[in-house]
């Protein structure tokens, strides 16, 4: 198998190139094991993202108008969707960012494969982003 992250200009696009929806969970679950996990002084509740059952962690090191986010998470399905989330955001305008209304789950088509705790909690998460980008390009919570 082809690893997406190697060519990823859009990295939703490239796991999307993969068939089967289970091939895409399979890689995302091992981006997720292989992803350095934030230092423990930033695991805090400080930096738990709301809203999510499971323990997800954000660090928002935006700055200069560009995002930058990284994230963790315990499980390695959460945590491999929770790093593609974060890098899909990364490098891109606080504008774009704050608008960009994608539900990463949906458009992999995996939202039949996860428990509706599940999405409700990587849901959380891009609106904590969005809404964090919003606060840097001084707009609007979106909602």
């Amino acid at each position: 198998m082809t690893d997406p992250s190697d060519t990823a200009a859009d990295p939703l696009a490239e796991i999307a190139s993969l068939p089967d929806p289970q091939e895409r969970l399979g890689w995302i679950a091992d981006r997720g094991r292989r992803a350095p996990a934030l230092p423990p002084e930033v695991r805090v509740p400080a930096h738990r993202v709301p809203g999510c059952t499971s323990a997800v962690w954000l660090l928002d090191e935006t700055s200069g108008g560009t995002c930058r986010f990284r994230g963790d998470a315990e499980a390695p399905i959460l945590k491999g969707l929770t790093v593609l989330i974060c890098s899909r955001a990364s490098g891109r305008p606080v504008a774009e960012v704050a608008t960009d209304a994608t539900d990463v789950v949906v458009a992999l088509g995996l939202e039949r494969f996860l428990t509706p705790t599940r999405l409700h909690g990587l849901r959380q998460l891009q609106r904590h982003i969005r809404a964090c980008a919003a606060r840097h390009a001084g707009l609007p919570a979106p909602p």
